[in-house]
């Protein structure tokens, strides 16, 4: 009979629930998803690896030192997210202007030699506590004159987001 009652006082007592950890209802932020921070990385790393291929070298063999002009060209925003692609536009801008081996012309003005045009798009995944958000940047670089892709790139930024999970009152 003992050792019944402590089982009933055990089982009553000795298991006690453990509080549910709930997740906020409320949609992701995808507001804070791409950054001018990340547009700049991205313009960064791309001019980079872009001004470094053989393209270049065989441009200024072929004109005896000159430097390539390059125009920014079309760059599609192919998500849902109305990302700033002005300001993309900008940073490459700002980045080929830096580099000492090449000319930047603004939008139509001037004759460029090459044109450089991209796109951006998206992969999203989501749980219902994390939003996965895959940023692919895709630029190419043509020469104007023959219509020929003389560099191709591309540079993902992955961002993680995830919803507050709520601890119950007691």
């Amino acid at each position: 009979m003992k050792y019944a009652v402590w089982l009933l006082l055990i089982s009553l007592f000795g298991c006690a629930q453990k509080p549910v950890v709930t997740v906020v209802d409320k949609p992701f932020d995808t507001a804070s998803a791409w950054t001018t921070a990340d547009a700049d990385q991205v313009a960064k790393a791309m001019t980079a690896d872009m001004l470094g291929f053989p393209w270049l070298a065989g441009f200024q063999q072929r004109t005896n030192g000159e430097s390539p002009v390059l125009q920014v060209g079309q760059l599609d925003d192919q998500t849902n997210e109305q990302l700033a692609m002005e300001y993309f536009r900008e940073a490459l801008n700002q980045q080929l202007l830096a580099a000492k081996s090449v000319k930047a012309v603004a939008g139509e003005h001037g004759e460029a030699d090459f044109v450089l045009s991209g796109r951006i798009n998206v992969q999203i995944e989501q749980t219902e506590v994390q939003r996965t958000a895959r940023y692919q940047v895709t630029l190419n670089l043509i020469e104007k004159l023959t219509q020929r892709q003389v560099w191709f790139g591309e540079y993902m930024i992955e961002k993680k987001q995830r919803k507050t999970p709520v601890q119950p009152r007691s």
